[in-house]
């Protein structure tokens, strides 16, 4: 139970993040037994407005409140100190901001403004290293793969980089959605039947950028802008 809907999570491989921006406050939970381990006071006045996690880490934890993202040791329960440039900026551009699988890679954009460009934020050793990727100003959000080796970009100028937004020649696969999965080797590219009415999906090794087996004559799938999820339409 909560006691308001002004929440934000995150999960890793093993801990649930759960923010309470209402009452400023960060608790941690075991994906294990299911039970709350830990629970800390927020610093500052800030709300937080995102939370990010890589789905197959440890953390960090990534949260942004409207500035530069603040990194969070989720063990300890402590911000973390970065030295480098962080990823972040105002909300009244509806950023997008999404985390590579591993958690060491934060892609950042902001969907509203044109032009924009792709902000690609790394993180070593708890400090960060952040480039400024290609203009996007017909892109509207960005997924990374597991390692952050590859971008996948959604919108006018679709297709698949490198992380030095280099386009990888994958023409079957570029009007396709493009979806990491937890294994650096692999992802997924969602397509329409050719008679518009089921769904297809590819299972691609990153190294080729190209399918090795399909699914055919699926229900229709869509994918989430924000997550990179496929579900049932």
């Amino acid at each position: 139970p909560l006691a308001s809907n002004d929440v934000h999570f995150a999960a890793g491989r093993e801990k649930l993040m759960v923010v309470l921006s209402g009452q400023r406050l960060l608790q941690r939970w075991s994906l294990k037994t299911f039970e709350r381990e830990k629970v800390v006071p927020l610093p500052g006045k800030a709300t937080v407005l995102k939370a990010l996690m890589g789905c197959n880490s440890s953390g960090p934890l990534v949260l942004w409140s409207g500035g530069p993202v603040e990194l969070w040791d989720v063990q300890a329960m402590k911000p973390i100190e970065p030295k480098g440039k962080r990823v972040g900026g105002r909300n009244q551009w509806n950023p997008t901001l999404n985390i590579s699988a591993n958690g060491q890679a934060v892609i950042w954009s902001h969907a509203g403004l044109s032009p924009s460009a792709f902000s690609l934020m790394r993180i070593t050793r708890g400090n960060t290293t952040t480039v400024l990727l290609g203009g996007l100003a017909t892109s509207s959000f960005a997924l990374l793969n597991t390692d952050a080796s590859l971008v996948f970009s959604h919108g006018l100028r679709q297709g698949i980089f490198n992380g030095n937004w280099q386009a990888i020649p994958a023409q079957k696969l570029n009007q396709s959605g493009l979806i990491p999965t937890e294994d650096p080797r692999f992802f997924l590219a969602v397509s329409r039947t050719n008679d518009g009415k089921n769904s297809a999906v590819s299972f691609c090794i990153a190294s080729s950028c190209r399918s090795v087996f399909t699914l055919n004559n699926l229900k229709p799938l869509s994918t989430s802008a924000s997550s990179g999820q496929i579900g049932t339409a």
